[in-house]
């Protein structure tokens, strides 16, 4: 229904964590403001250039835009989808305005100058770092959990390599070393996935993106029809299809496991 990556690719538990962390940050504002809220409701709204008060109708906007993600986490759970860290950006507005208000009560005069020099700062430092880490990069450097998985596969040449998260299938399909790629493969099954997981929205995703740009997306009866042993990379995300190879008894061997990931030769 709603799906990361942004992300985020960020999965349920991360959803959980968003959650919490706008409980915090609505809890801290309406707390700041609570008694000049009764003052707002209570007075009406004077207009004039020295007043430093929101009118109930702009504290009922940002507050709906803090309560965003909040409905967006839950929403995702009942129905068992995806969140990403995207998803909640338009609480962004709902924080910035808030701030504006803080602000405004503490510092009336000038109070909007303070606010933008701050944001600018953070968004200058934010800018820097960024533009620090893209110089210090080396454009050629291929990633580490790709070498290392195109080491470990080297035993078995002959075979595919079936990347079971959707999610680290598309970074490994544009950073795996060359000799790897196209043995890399995502298996995909909306049912199957549905009913192991969930959801099915990062499958569906890269079986239509494979109609435009060169992936290995193929459907699961036909990949299990043409392939009695492959080579499958497990990393929990989203990966339904190490589940239902499990369920259905193939006989697993681990070769190698480590931070990212664990590796597995999957025989019928």
């Amino acid at each position: 229904m709603i799906n990361t990556s942004y992300a985020s690719y960020l999965g349920l538990e991360s959803a959980w964590s968003v959650f919490l962390l706008m409980l915090v940050l609505i809890a801290f504002l309406w707390i700041v403001i609570d008694d000049s809220l009764l003052g707002i409701w209570e007075t009406p709204r004077v207009g004039s250039p020295d007043d430093t008060t929101f009118a109930p109708s702009e504290i009922v906007l940002f507050s709906s835009l803090l309560y965003f993600p909040v409905l967006l986490v839950v929403l995702t759970k009942l129905l068992h989808s995806g969140y990403t860290p995207r998803y909640g950006w338009p609480a962004i507005l709902g924080l910035v305005w808030g701030l504006v208000y803080l602000v405004r009560s503490i510092w009336p005069r000038f109070s909007s100058i303070y606010l933008l020099a701050a944001l600018l700062l953070a968004f200058t430092y934010q800018r820097v770092s960024e533009i620090r880490r893209l110089s210090d990069a080396d454009s050629s450097t291929v990633d580490k959990r790709w070498i290392s998985l195109a080491e470990l596969s080297r035993g078995e040449p002959a075979i595919p390599v079936v990347i079971s998260s959707p999610l680290s299938y598309l970074e490994a399909a544009e950073y795996a070393p060359p000799e790897l790629r196209d043995r890399l493969v995502e298996v995909v099954d909306a049912g199957i996935a549905r009913r192991l997981i969930g959801a099915d929205t990062a499958d569906k995703s890269n079986l239509i993106l494979s109609q435009f740009i060169p992936l290995h997306v193929e459907d699961r009866a036909a990949f299990q029809a043409a392939h009695p042993k492959f080579i499958i990379r497990y990393d929990g995300r989203f990966g339904w299809f190490t589940q239902y190879v499990r369920e259905q008894k193939y006989h697993l061997t681990l070769l190698a496991t480590d931070a990212w990931s664990s590796l597995y030769i999957a025989e019928r």
